[in-house]
């Protein structure tokens, strides 16, 4: 009996990999091409590289239902990988085609823009939404309109700063960055750690200009030095979000205030692949500029009570400030 259930075991299994084989051979020659690009990509260059199941991902490619359209095929492989990547343990890493880079770019057309207020006291309040863009232009303008509050808040006596990143989810972080200019101040902001070749890289803010682009913003020199930072976080701040929180947080005056963030704080880096897609994939770790790594989001310094009101948590933070 035993026998009998390891042979329609071993049958069922040479059926389903002469399916899969014929399934395969469906795929057109462009989405074969784009699937050995891929896996060049990520078995070379992914921080999970070690932990991806490569037989299954084989198996699970073989056996989807091809049509030979290239652009409906290649968006379950697409899917095929993704869930690949997110086994072993990389949530961050995401497939994007001109496509969907154009349509995200139209979807926050209006998206909004940093804001600011004077609470009194030489404290000032900087909210910073995400920069979901993909437009030198926009990226320009972000990073002005930053400029210019942080600009305005100096003038009205602003030393000690409450940067809200709460409702931050992430996209672009180069035109937060340089926006953050005035008060980050030009140079080290932080490194992309590589745990595989265990090189930390250096990531610089120079002379105002927003990283990959010509554009230079505004310039203007916050006068104090030697600021006092509060950063709020929520589950809602991720990636970018993340990595901008985590420019901030090795300032030694410098405190973070509410909930673990989101956890996507894995440095993504572009590759393009021959038919215009392209992967965001993790390969590397966030570190501040002590090089403290951090791999699974941020843990905040202090938690205020979740049930206080807006106005009273920013006056707990504002109290931190005040007292430090």
């Amino acid at each position: 009996m035993k026998y009998k259930k390891l042979l329609l075991a071993f049958i069922a299994t040479i059926i389903f990999c002469g399916i899969a084989k014929a399934q395969e051979s469906r795929a057109g020659k462009e989405t074969r091409k784009l699937i050995r690009e891929i896996k060049k990509v990520i078995y070379k260059e992914s921080l999970v590289k070690d932990l991806i199941r490569r037989q299954e991902l084989d198996q699970e490619l073989a056996g989807l239902n091809y049509t030979g359209d290239h652009l409906q095929d290649k968006q379950k492989v697409f899917e095929v990988f993704t869930g690949a990547l997110r086994k072993a343990g990389d949530l961050h890493s995401l497939f994007l085609s001109a496509r969907v880079l154009s349509a995200i770019d139209q979807e926050h057309e209006q998206a909004a823009l940093p804001s600011g207020a004077y609470l009194g006291d030489h404290v000032g309040y900087l909210k910073i939404p995400s920069c979901m863009t993909f437009d030198s232009q926009k990226d320009l303008q972000f990073a002005n309109t930053l400029i210019e509050k942080i600009t305005a808040l100096v003038e009205n006596g602003t030393e000690s700063w409450i940067i809200d990143l709460r409702d931050n989810r992430g996209g672009n972080r180069w035109p937060m960055l340089a926006g953050l200019a005035p008060i980050i101040g030009e140079g080290l902001v932080g490194y992309n750690y590589n745990p595989a070749k265990g090189k930390f890289i250096p990531l610089n803010i120079t002379n105002g200009q927003i990283n990959y682009s010509t554009l230079q913003t505004q310039k203007y020199i916050v006068r104090n030095p030697h600021k006092k930072i509060a950063v709020l976080l929520g589950h809602q701040t991720g990636s970018s979000g993340e990595m901008l929180a985590i420019a901030l947080l090795g300032f030694p005056r410098t405190a973070s205030f509410g909930e673990q963030t989101a956890g996507y704080t894995t440095v993504n880096t572009t590759y393009s692949f021959s038919d215009g897609s392209q992967l965001f994939l993790a390969t590397d770790y966030a570190a501040d500029r002590t090089k403290k790594i951090y791999q699974n989001g941020i843990k905040p310094n202090f938690n205020p009570d979740k049930a206080l009101k807006e106005p009273e948590t920013i006056a707990f933070v504002k109290r931190w400030l005040l007292n430090e």
